[in-house]
């Protein structure tokens, strides 16, 4: 997609923002017209959004242009890249009078990725190297993702192990005061036990006596006879 296909003032299609939020990989190729462009800046600042909140990889290419040229410098050390990069923003800053924020916006996103670590090609640009170097930042991210993949599930594990650790002691304790219950039941009952065989003896005890008291009762009344 070229921004000479967007009407002046029209918003970038909410397909490619989808398209850029799942990307893990985002590669930005800095020509010397890229400032000029307010769509490939507001692309910019979305790529560095996702690169700071969603920790997507930001990999710039410098193509035909210094880096350096993003930063601040001693007016003696602008060169004719850097001054078309600084009419750009004038021009930015000329049509965006209402909205200045924005045009800081894209000169900080631009600073930020510049100090990323790069491809200079003003040399040479040759889209093999550049394609076996992305190869080689992919697989070290598919390693990254790995490791970070494996301490979680580690964590997750560990977790695990302390979730039914706890388990394991609160099964334990839940076990001794059942046995403690049970061992309380086995006592109480025992002297309930006690306490019907005492009551039982009482009662036979009793039953002696009343038989012996009839039995002297009724000698008594056959003497007096």
């Amino acid at each position: 997609m070229d921004d000479r296909e967007l009407e002046r003032g029209k918003p970038i299609e909410p397909a490619l923002w989808k398209a850029i939020e799942e990307s893990r990989f985002s590669v930005i190729i800095f020509s010397r017209d890229y400032a000029s462009s307010p769509w490939c800046l507001d692309e910019l600042v979305k790529i560095v959004q996702c690169m700071k909140e969603m920790g997507q990889t930001v990999l710039p290419v410098f193509y035909d242009v210094d880096p350096s040229e993003f930063y601040d410098v001693d007016p003696s050390e602008v060169t004719e890249r850097k001054r078309k990069y600084e009419e750009a923003f004038g021009e930015h800053e000329q049509n965006f009078k209402e909205n200045l924020e924005k045009v800081q916006n894209w000169k900080d996103c631009l600073s930020t990725v510049a100090n990323l670590s790069g491809w200079d090609v003003r040399n040479s640009f040759t889209i093999p190297e550049l394609q076996q170097q992305l190869k080689q930042e992919e697989e070290l991210l598919e390693q990254e993702e790995e490791l970070q993949l494996q301490q979680v599930l580690q964590q997750h594990l560990d977790e695990q192990w302390q979730v039914r650790q706890v388990l394991r002691k609160r099964r334990q304790v839940l076990v001794q005061r059942r046995q403690q219950v049970l061992r309380q039941r086995q006592l109480q009952l025992q002297r309930l036990q006690k306490e019907q065989v005492q009551l039982q003896l009482q009662r036979l005890q009793l039953q002696q006596e009343q038989v012996q008291l009839h039995l002297l009762q009724r000698l008594r009344r056959q003497k007096f006879l």
